[in-house]
């Protein structure tokens, strides 16, 4: 084994390497062209919606009315203009969607503007025995 290590080893190692390789997929702006902003959501004007149920996430829903359906939401990536909701229709939160609405719920529990009702126990965050909550 040499006593000492030669300076010029590692520029020689790297040099006979040759150039890094090219990224796999290349420059993206490259291939596709410059980014363009996706389209706008669907827009579903003046519709009558009766018994359904409908996944709303990515929908803008105008003058329309919902009487007796399931509304489901997993990412609350909707809007709705002058719309009718009948008290007969159900709300359904799935994924980021619920956490954001047990928050809520926990929220107006604690300033005593709602009361939790049998069966809807799963729409609030968890209170442990101390009185703090959890939700995860």
């Amino acid at each position: 084994m040499p006593d000492k290590l030669d300076p010029n080893l590692v520029s020689r190692v790297l040099a006979s390497l040759g150039s890094p390789p090219a990224p796999f997929l290349g420059n993206l702006a490259e291939i596709f062209g410059p980014g363009l902003p996706p389209p706008p959501p669907p827009i579903i004007q003046a519709r009558y919606f009766k018994n359904e149920t409908i996944r709303i996430d990515g929908y803008t829903f105008e003058r329309c009315r919902f009487d007796g359906c399931h509304l489901v939401t997993e990412w609350a990536t909707f809007a709705f203009r002058e719309c009718v909701l009948s008290p007969d229709c159900g709300l359904y939160f799935t994924g980021p969607a619920l956490k954001v609405a047990r928050l809520l719920m926990h929220a107006l529990e604690v300033k005593r503007r709602i009361v939790r009702v049998a069966g809807e126990e799963a729409l609030f965050a968890h209170v442990n025995p101390d009185g703090t909550f959890t939700l995860e």
